[in-house]
């Protein structure tokens, strides 16, 4: 299991910074599956988030790419009858660190909305109330051809529905594992 694991950290990077003499798409349609760690007060709501994001990508230069995601993301809680989801709409950009090149080191940053809905149950009543809000996801991450992985903060301000009744914030760490469907 070690010599594999050893195989695969030294041919990532030899992959990824192989001579392509491939033109770079202009347009990249792909499907990202995202996990999100929650931290602080995000934790004592959620315990994890999983989701399906849609992804484009629009080429205006060597280095820079506009970006949209969107998709929903559904919340493990350990609160018996309660529940989180969001729905994520994101517009942003990607920043290659290897210009010219389909793959290798980028950064990215988008900005957009998060349709956050709560419900839960308390001594047998049950509420839910939904908002939207806005949110911030700033990262890095690494392209391998058709692959992407992206590690990420996940930000969202004075979240209006919190199972303790007030607002608060909710930060996480995320990771996004991506696959591009269409290059042109």
């Amino acid at each position: 299991m070690r010599a594999w694991l050893i195989a695969l950290v030294c041919a990532v990077p030899a992959i990824a910074h192989a001579d392509d003499t491939r033109p770079l798409p202009k347009h990249r349609w792909a499907a990202d599956a995202m996990f999100v760690l929650p931290v602080d007060r995000y934790a004592e709501d959620a315990d994890g988030g999983i989701g399906a994001l849609a992804r484009y990508e629009y080429r205006i230069g060597s280095k820079l790419s506009l970006t949209a995601r969107g998709g929903p993301l559904f919340h493990l809680t350990d609160r018996d009858g309660s529940s989180l989801f969001m729905f994520l709409a994101l517009a942003g950009m990607r920043y290659n660190l290897d210009p010219d090149q389909e793959s290798g080191t980028f950064f990215s940053m988008a900005i957009g909305m998060n349709y956050v809905r709560v419900a839960f149950e308390a001594m047998g009543v049950k509420a839910s109330d939904s908002e939207p809000e806005l949110t911030l996801d700033i990262g890095g991450g690494f392209q391998v051809s058709r692959f992407q992985i992206r590690a990420s903060v996940f930000y969202t301000p004075h979240v209006g529905a919190s199972f303790a009744g007030d607002a608060v914030s909710y930060l996480g760490l995320a990771l996004t594992f991506g696959y591009d469907f269409s290059l042109r």
